[in-house]
């Protein structure tokens, strides 16, 4: 509740100080992504994955843009205190680059991103794959990264990805996720196909600053109240890609409605 209410008044303290909130960059819309198949993913399933990059960098972002006063509360929740500058060089990598840099890769993003494969599920050894993971306990499994110490790593969405909106996005009979939709806490109604891809992107090793990151949540069952409901640990949570996820998820939603999330 403290916390809470911390969030709360540093959101509204720095609305009155600063100039206006900024809004997303055009420029995160244009960024390259890797080469998305319309044979891998027919109909509505390919623009669905374009939109789940562009949703991830969306995630990305949120800790440049919103007070460092406000996203080091957030951050806190997630990971130890002294890890902050780690935890946001991570995400700027995954951008092509810090904030206030200048150059081609910043422009048009992380150049290494064309590197990965994405596949669907169609492919007998990914779908087993996606429905072992899927058969664990509190599995919340939307995809998976093969060869992530490599240049040239695979990403494999399964099906289950597929059955959540994207910010402001809907799909056929999906519904978007919305400053409406997602209640008043950070739970798994937060969850969206971009947050998906954020988590995988955090597993390969030439995308990470410190660390590629391994699973080390014991469960998704509540995604609420930061790392201690991940199951893990605040000075092991820089090794753990549903912490860079959640994370990510609490700054994006906490700056984008101008609400806190407990």
């Amino acid at each position: 509740m403290l916390a809470r209410f911390l969030i709360l008044f540093l959101l509204v303290i720095t609305t009155f100080a600063s100039p206006a909130r900024p809004k997303f960059k055009k420029g995160l819309v244009k960024r390259k992504i890797p080469n998305i198949s319309a044979t891998e993913f027919p109909g509505t399933r390919r623009q669905q994955v374009i939109d789940g990059f562009r949703d991830a960098f969306k995630l990305a972002d949120a800790i440049s843009d919103m007070p460092e006063s406000v996203s080091k509360t957030i951050v806190k929740n997630w990971f130890n205190e002294i890890d902050y500058d780690k935890v946001k060089r991570s995400y700027d990598k995954i951008l092509g680059g810090a904030k206030g840099t200048s150059g081609r890769d910043l422009q048009e993003g992380n150049p290494m991103l064309a590197q990965i494969h994405v596949l669907s599920d169609r492919h007998p050894q990914y779908k087993a794959e996606c429905q072992r993971q899927a058969s664990k306990p509190g599995s919340q499994l939307g995809a998976f990264l093969k060869d992530g110490h490599t240049s040239t790593p695979t990403m494999v969405i399964c099906d289950a990805a597929f059955y959540t909106g994207g910010i402001d996005k809907s799909y056929d009979c999906i519904e978007a996720v919305t400053c409406a939709s997602i209640g008043r806490e950070v739970s798994l109604s937060m969850l969206t196909l971009g947050s998906t891809i954020l988590h995988e992107l955090t597993h390969w090793a030439n995308i990470m600053y410190d660390v590629a990151t391994e699973d080390l949540t014991k469960s998704m069952q509540d995604a609420r109240f930061g790392n201690t409901a991940l199951g893990t640990s605040k000075e092991n949570a820089y090794k753990n890609a549903q912490s860079y996820e959640w994370c990510a998820n609490q700054l994006f939603w906490t700056w984008k409605c101008e609400l806190p999330y407990a």
